[in-house]
This record gives C-alpha cells, sequence and structure tokens, in this order.
C-alpha cells in the first residue's frame, strides 16, 4: 500500500506514524495479525520500524491488544466470515 502522508510525528532517522498493518510477527505480534505498528514511509511505501526497545508496561498492553485482537478473529471465523 502506498503511503500518502507527507509529515508525521519526526523521530530520529525520518518522519513516523502509527497504522494498522498486517503482522509477520513484529513486536510478538502473531502473523497474520492486523495491529497498530511503528511505520515509516519509505520510498512511497510503509514499512514496519523494528527495533525499537519496550519496558515491561509496553509489552503488556501489545500483549492485551494481541489477546482482545485474537479473540476478535476467532469470532469473526466463528461467523464463517474468515
Amino acid at each position: 500500500m502506498k503511503c500518502a502522508i507527507q509529515e508525521g510525528f519526526r523521530q530520529p532517522g525520518g518522519v513516523s506514524a502509527t497504522g494498522g498493518v498486517v503482522s509477520h510477527g513484529e513486536y510478538g505480534v502473531p502473523d497474520g495479525l492486523i495491529s497498530s505498528f511503528p511505520v515509516r514511509c519509505v520510498d512511497g511505501h510503509w514499512r514496519i520500524v523494528e527495533g525499537l526497545e519496550t519496558d515491561a508496561w509496553a509489552r503488556a498492553r501489545i500483549a492485551a491488544s494481541v489477546a482482545e485482537l485474537s479473540e476478535e478473529r476467532a469470532a469473526v471465523r466463528a461467523l464463517g466470515m474468515l
């Protein structure tokens, strides 16, 4: 998906934002789950910013979000919509 933002919030190394992206295992989020990640627009395409340090509080929030998203995905599957 092409990114259309010109500005987000500035971080060392460029312009960043957050966006809902399909996971490939980044930050412990299971493959295929759509979650919010730090992203950067590189050559007109979104790229997940990897390697950011997460403390215990952030890891707990990520785990809670993954649990909720996994439950929602299971509910959608049970309805035959996935």
